[in-house]
């Protein structure tokens, strides 16, 4: 089996850091990925479409309920429904 060395090889080291990096720098280098990566527009818009998808379907279960039971209106609490409460006491 042979064995193959490879010489010492010494990188230069970097230069030392010029200034100090902060919030000004980080939201800039983020602004320029958020504007170069591709998938970041897509990634936008399928979230807005999803968002407002639940939001249509959300409103139109509850319209189709308040048109099957009308007498149902009285008693809406939008806050239960938006998170998921139930409106009954569990006794």
């Amino acid at each position: 089996m042979a064995v193959t060395t490879t010489p010492d090889i010494r990188l230069s080291s970097l230069p030392p850091a010029a200034g100090r990096a902060g919030l000004r720098g980080a939201l800039a280098s983020e602004f320029t990925k958020i504007r170069s990566v591709r998938s970041t527009y897509w990634t936008l818009g399928a979230l807005f479409l999803v968002s407002v998808g639940l939001g249509i379907a959300a409103a139109a279960g509850t319209a189709a309920h308040f048109n099957a039971h009308p007498m149902s209106k009285a008693g809406f609490d939008a806050t239960q429904v938006t998170l998921g409460c139930s409106s009954r006491s569990a006794s």
